[in-house]
């Protein structure tokens, strides 16, 4: 037999193959769980091609068909027939988009389809799971896919630095807000506005970006690295608020997370369990997995939260500086410096980290 996945919107699909000695057209089911991807398990084939049923059809190139080699399971992506040869085990990958799995210069772009080949390849059929856990806010993150960044859907996604949380509605392809995701906040010690206005007043290096900065559990800034160097320390202990200085009925408590490079760096401030980390909590949590099938990715300074903890982590070969001086302060085996940039890191470390079980 021969089970086939297909990308596509049409509604119906079908897919054409000689059966039983002659061409004829089947419908395919949509799959339960990878939204606009449809399947169909089929008796042994050897070419085909598909189409909605109505005089339009899709093959590789005009007057050819897809071919595959026998029995199996394969998957059509773009045009390209991926055969599916699961990982020696599930896992729950949880990446950082830009400058991770993204860039926006043509190898980066090389990487990501390769990233997502294998992705299709060996887990996104087979029980893995994917977590986008991302600096972007969530309209930043869909603007992705109408600039032609080619990603895959993920099962969770988590924005604007572990702040908030979507997952995707099945039928109608829009991201709903996860509101449990909020009952891991400490609300006593924080309120957005209030830790705006009070930074604001208190450190004027800080510089308001053109878009939005506020978020429910997150603000953020952007600042010369020269002045970062200078006053973070005092922003720190600032936010911290050792002496449990009430505002507006609020003693906040809070954290600063840095990361950039060159003579400009983010700033986001968050609650003291925020950040990117809390997103990797609730992921496991979810999907129920543990440490040992849990790897986060990335490759900056806000993804130090996602790399504590006794679960994988992968740092991708093109760092930034801050994410090594922490790693340096403290050894942990469990996080693999990739050799590989991108999306290339994610499969040379996987089969790394598989190959020690």
């Amino acid at each position: 037999m021969v089970t086939i996945y297909y990308r596509s919107s049409w509604n119906p699909c079908y897919i054409h193959a000689p059966v039983g000695g002659h061409w004829s057209s089947h419908p395919m089911s949509a799959h339960p769980e990878r939204r606009k991807w449809l399947t169909i398990t089929i008796e042994d084939i050897k070419e085909f091609v598909f189409t909605n049923g109505n005089e339009k059809w899709d093959n590789p190139s005009p007057g050819q068909n897809y071919k595959i080699t026998g029995p199996g399971a394969y998957a059509v992506f773009h045009g390209k027939i991926i055969e599916i040869k699961p990982a020696k085990r599930p896992v729950l990958l949880i990446s950082d988009l830009d400058n991770t799995l993204i860039g926006n210069y043509q190898p980066t772009i090389e990487a990501l389809a390769r990233f997502n080949d294998y992705w299709i390849q060996s887990h996104y059929f087979t029980g893995s799971k994917l977590v986008y856990n991302t600096g972007r806010s969530l309209e930043e993150f869909l603007a992705l896919y109408e600039e032609g960044y080619q990603i895959l859907d993920p099962d969770l996604l988590v924005t604007a630095v572990g702040s908030t949380v979507y997952t995707l509605n099945f039928d109608t392809g829009a991201y709903e807000l996860r509101t449990d995701y909020y009952d891991l906040f400490n609300q006593d010690h924080w309120d957005s506005h209030i830790v705006d206005r009070m930074v604001q007043q208190e450190f004027p290096w800080l510089i308001l970006p053109d878009n939005c900065h506020i978020y429910p559990f997150k603000i953020w800034f952007t600042a010369k690295t020269k002045d970062v160097n200078k006053y973070l320390k005092d922003l720190k202990v600032f936010l911290r608020n050792p002496e449990n200085i009430v505002t507006n009925g609020k003693i906040i408590k809070a954290k600063t997370i840095v990361s950039g490079r060159y003579d400009m760096r983010y700033i986001d401030i968050t609650p003291l369990e925020g950040g990117k980390g809390l997103g990797v909590t609730y992921a496991k949590r979810l999907f129920g997995f543990d440490d040992k099938d849990t790897i986060a990715v990335g490759d900056s300074g806000n993804d130090i939260g996602m790399m504590k903890g006794d679960h994988w982590s992968i740092i991708v070969a093109n760092y930034e500086d801050d994410l090594i001086e922490w790693l340096r302060k403290k050894e942990r085996k469990n996080i693999l410096i990739a050799e590989h940039m991108f999306g290339d890191a994610v499969q040379e470390c996987i089969e790394k980290i598989h190959n020690t079980y």
